[in-house]
């Protein structure tokens, strides 16, 4: 069972994104009100699993966790969902780097998420074996080597359904909620199971989408978008196609309602067609 759930802007966006001399590309914003926050805690309780990008990991470093107290809950698993595995074998991110403070961040420090599993390609999972990284403690996150595509330019981008399948065979998830960034949400969105295996017309890996909506604005100069990639597929778009079927372009919400939580206002829907 998958979940979409993220927070957005009355114009589409999740986060900010920073001035041209920053390298990270966006920063952590926090959007929705302390009801909306309550309920997504909620809704971190009743999943197994929490799924990020790894952009969104080496940018935030957010904890994952659920901080409300729910009676005979146990913690979801956070998930980061790593191709290239640049969580653990990259040595240029800022955070790794010496400064005049002192010596650079141990990978204990990197992971404010406990009991992590990190989705990765099978060779970058063989990469990870063949080096030592000894200096890890008990905070050592899983590496989870999964099957992967490749896009018509090479790009390797990790299988989700195979993510999704190899994370219940391995650790029992049975659940996930995906919160983000704005790559992931869009690949779920954009995943179709293969057409030999689609029983009529509407068939996603997504089962839910919980957004909730704040009273404000950011603007398309300064904002990131929730689903800017919504649309972008791995192969070569054939524009001529889509000109002239302009419908299928439009993706419609099953069952969709509206409620309100404090300030803010929730989309609850059962995916999309």
């Amino acid at each position: 069972f998958v979940t979409l759930s993220y927070a957005q802007t009355v114009d589409g966006m999740i986060a900010l994104q920073k001035t041209s001399s920053s390298k990270n590309k966006s920063s952590n914003l926090a959007i929705s009100g302390k009801e909306s926050m309550v309920l997504t805690h909620a809704l971190r309780s009743v999943h197994d699993g929490i799924v990020i990008g790894v952009n969104t990991f080496l940018i935030d470093n957010p904890r994952l966790n659920m901080r409300i107290k729910m009676p005979a809950c146990e913690q979801p698993r956070p998930i980061v969902l790593d191709t290239q595995l640049r969580s653990l074998l990259s040595d240029t991110n800022d955070a790794d780097k010496d400064d005049a403070n002192g010596p650079k961040s141990s990978l204990e420090d990197r992971f404010r998420a406990q009991n992590a599993i990190i989705c990765c390609s099978h060779s970058a999972f063989k990469r990870y074996n063949n080096k030592s990284l000894s200096s890890l403690d008990m905070k050592q996150p899983t590496v989870v080597p999964c099957d992967t595509i490749k896009s018509t330019n090479g790009d390797e981008y990790l299988d989700l359904r195979s993510v999704l399948q190899t994370l219940y065979e391995s650790h029992n998830i049975k659940s996930m909620m995906v919160e983000g960034g704005s790559a992931i949400l869009s690949s779920f969105v954009n995943y179709n199971l293969p057409a030999e295996e689609k029983d009529g017309d509407f068939v996603s890996l997504v089962n839910c989408m919980c957004v909730t909506i704040s009273p404000a604005i950011i603007g398309g100069v300064f904002g990131l978008s929730a689903l800017e990639a919504v649309g972008r597929t791995r192969e070569e778009p054939n524009t001529e196609a889509q000109e002239n079927d302009t419908v299928k372009l439009v993706k419609r919400m099953v069952k969709a309602k509206f409620i309100t939580v404090g300030s803010d206002c929730i989309l609850l829907c059962e995916g999309w067609y």
